[in-house]
């Protein structure tokens, strides 16, 4: 959001630079005041994503994707990879692959709701008799993603877990 306004914030600077050389200047930016239709929270660091998924090529592409829209990604290859990563980073929210090797996603999501009962899951999988949006829903998942993931409906699920 600051970066939309960075021609106003740099002609403040470029006349706070104006002043005479050795005289002392103190530059107080009130966003509020400076931009009154922009909330609190849009000004705050981007939200914090762990993305578990064991397929590199998935990975790599919805870490970018997710990055080009403004959040802060962190990947792991493995659920416990997440596991461990939950325990040294604070995520606002955990989107997981449904089939890994090891640890599958719905095992995952269980064992991280337990360790943070309020950390939102999204579980993304292609065809699955084991897991669909009912049982996902039951272990306490809060949105399903269908393989091949589409950015748009990623985006979507992203913002209405969030939100």
């Amino acid at each position: 959001m600051v970066c939309q306004y960075a021609g106003q914030l740099l002609k403040i600077m470029k006349e706070a630079s104006l002043l005479p050389p050795g005289q002392a200047s103190e530059l107080n930016l009130s966003f509020s005041s400076l931009f009154p239709a922009v909330k609190t929270a849009e000004l705050m660091l981007p939200e914090t994503i762990l993305l578990v998924d064991d397929e590199p090529l998935m990975r790599l592409s919805m870490v970018d994707a997710l990055e080009a829209l403004g959040y802060d990604v962190h990947a792991a290859a493995s659920g416990t990879e997440g596991v461990d990563a939950i325990g040294k980073t604070r995520f606002d929210l955990v989107i997981t692959d449904k089939t890994m090797p090891g640890m599958t996603g719905d095992a995952l999501a269980k064992e991280l709701i337990s360790i943070r009962p309020t950390l939102p899951v999204i579980i993304c999988t292609g065809y699955s008799q084991s897991i669909d949006q009912e049982r996902a829903k039951q272990i306490g998942i809060k949105a399903f993603v269908m393989k091949p993931v589409l950015i748009n409906e990623l985006a979507a699920a992203v913002r209405k877990v969030l939100d």
